[in-house]
């Protein structure tokens, strides 16, 4: 699911989806789950620097270790890529991210 809100989209992923930017950065992630919950990101890659006509991403600064973010706290961007791990994340982008769904 998509939301787009002056050129600022967003799109609801869940665990062991990864999702990939193209032409613009995922600006913010959030994560969801339950009030005493959290979420889990796997990889995290970071950076704003898009190839080939913007189609491909090349991280500055890549996190392999696995990340718990407090229910409804949020990972401020630029973030190329990210992989879930444990319940859903809402990723707001500017551009456009793989389908998490396809």
């Amino acid at each position: 699911m998509s939301i787009i809100q002056n050129n600022l989209k967003a799109v609801v992923f869940s665990s062991s989806q990864e999702i990939t930017a193209s032409y613009g950065p995922i600006i913010k992630l959030q994560a969801l789950g339950s009030n005493t919950g959290h979420a889990t990101v796997q990889r995290l890659e970071f950076g704003n620097t898009f190839v080939s006509g913007g189609t491909e991403f090349k991280a500055d600064h890549l996190e392999t270790n696995e990340i718990q973010i407090p229910a409804g706290s949020v990972i401020d961007g630029p973030i190329g890529r990210v992989k879930g791990k444990t319940n859903s994340w809402i990723a707001y982008y500017i551009g456009s991210v793989t389908d998490p769904n396809a």
